[in-house]
């Protein structure tokens, strides 16, 4: 893993400034805002992506961002815990649906989740049917906040499965976040600021959740 992380970050100091960004709530325009400076840093650098791959639900509005600022195509693909999928089974429905309550009270269910949460592996897949991909392609990997590094890891092995060049690719975010549990950062290529959290408009927490799903709605996403 530690190896794979080195090989799709850029060798160099990096660039960033942790008070580059302001305020713990950004709402679509400052979304947008920030994105376009990101743009400006990676059309600076002399990289020019023929495609983008946005990693859903935080690297859609990213990326459609980017690509239309960098004139180049934008591919959306989720990545998911492999175990993930448990939740959504109907057997597993069932027994939340009749006894969610009691799970709850026991705290079961929060120690299942982390349980599942442990294990390790991430599953690709893309959103919609995307170019085909070949290795004389440079690829923009981008999500909304780095932490682990572990997602950007399991989109760049299935790039990489898909027939893109390794040397070819570089990972973006708007901001890294220290990861919990290791008390590091994994700094793409490409970010604007380094801070310990921030609520973007696609968080189903943050006040402009709603704005979010009507800016996805306009695009028909």
């Amino acid at each position: 893993m530690t190896g794979d992380r080195q090989a799709i970050q850029e060798s160099g100091e990096q660039a960033y400034s942790p008070s580059l960004v302001t305020g713990t709530h950004w709402d679509i325009d400052e979304s947008v805002t920030y994105t376009l400076q990101l743009a400006q840093r990676i059309k600076a650098s002399g990289f020019e992506p023929d495609l983008v791959v946005g990693i859903r639900e935080g690297g859609i509005l990213p990326a459609r961002v980017l690509a239309e600022a960098l004139g180049t195509p934008a591919q959306i693909i989720s990545v998911r815990r492999r175990a993930s999928g448990v939740k959504h089974l109907p057997l597993v429905r069932l027994i939340g649906r009749r006894f969610g309550n009691q799970l709850v009270r026991f705290g079961m269910v929060r120690r299942v989740l982390n349980m599942l949460n442990r294990l390790p592996g991430r599953s690709v897949e893309p959103v919609a049917r995307g170019p085909v991909i070949d290795p004389s392609m440079s690829i923009l990997v981008v999500d909304d906040f780095s932490c682990s590094g572990e997602t950007f890891v399991a989109a760049i092995a299935w790039l990489r499965e898909a027939g893109a060049s390794p040397d070819s690719i570089r990972t973006a975010a708007l901001i890294a976040s220290p990861d919990p549990k290791r008390g590091t950062a994994f700094y793409p290529t490409y970010m604007l600021a380094s801070v310990p959290w921030l609520f973007f408009p696609w968080s189903s927490n943050s006040p402009h959740y709603g704005a979010y799903l009507q800016w996805k709605a306009t695009r028909g996403l």
